[in-house]
């Protein structure tokens, strides 16, 4: 199960880390996040659907607009209040 606890753990344990002050890559991001996702589901078992939800939610929070991002994403949506 996802959790704001559970992304909030992986994004410290990301942060510690890795160098982000270095302007690393996105791509970088996503890899150290994976590693992370995969180290936790060993933990907590997560099938391959909430792998991959986990690793945006995280990356979103690190990287994006966190819970915003879908909704920039969406070309359909044109403005948020």
């Amino acid at each position: 199960m996802i959790t704001v606890d559970l992304i909030n753990e992986l994004c410290s344990q990301v942060g510690e880390n890795t160098d982000l002050q270095n302007g690393i890559s996105d791509e970088v991001i996503k890899s150290k996040i994976t590693e992370a996702v995969i180290e936790k589901s060993h933990v907590i078992p997560l099938s391959a659907n909430k792998k991959i939800e986990l690793i945006k939610l995280v990356f979103n929070r690190m990287r994006g607009m966190d819970v915003l991002q879908p909704l920039i994403d969406n070309e359909e949506i044109t403005e948020i209040m």
